[in-house]
């Protein structure tokens, strides 16, 4: 497990109760979660914050797995 992944569900469990064991990156955020949209942008707001990235209002429509949001913050890394 690459570092950012652990991070980005150590601050899913802590903000949303689950267990690490059962999150896999293709799962649906949503599904998974079940979060409704408001809580979704309140995790994208905590990624932005733990990761010190900017997730653009045309990227959100883009995430819809874990592994979406592992891909946004890898590519701002690199960048």
């Amino acid at each position: 497990m690459f570092k950012d992944e652990q991070k980005l569900i150590e601050l899913i469990v802590g903000k949303f109760r689950v267990d690490s064991q059962t999150l896999k990156p293709g799962d649906d955020i949503f599904l998974k979660l079940g979060i409704n949209s408001l809580q979704a942008l309140d995790l994208l707001y905590q990624v932005e914050v733990e990761f010190d990235v900017s997730i653009q209002d045309s990227q959100l429509k883009d995430i819809r797995t874990f592994q979406n949001l592992l891909d946004i913050i890898r590519h701002q890394e690199l960048h």
